[in-house]
């Protein structure tokens, strides 16, 4: 999930500026599995988990979210 490093630096820029360029931060799949790399700070934790991961695993987001696409995801 390339775009979740991008719309994660765009929610920082507007707390931390262009700090927010250094942040390393990625989503990935392993074996079914749904995998979020966040920076240490409590505030990136929480703005990733307010504003991004909370609705993606959130089955009622619409028109889609992650929790439609697990089972998916573990065919493989």
């Amino acid at each position: 999930m390339d775009s979740f490093g991008e719309l994660f630096r765009m929610l920082s820029f507007q707390t931390i500026g262009t700090s927010s360029l250094q942040c390393r931060c990625l989503a990935r799949v392993a074996n079914g599995t749904l995998i979020f790399v966040l920076p240490g700070s409590l505030d990136a934790v929480l703005t990733a988990w307010d504003r991004l991961i909370g609705a993606l695993l959130d089955h009622g987001t619409q028109p889609c979210n992650l929790v439609q696409l697990l089972p998916r995801l573990r065919e493989r």
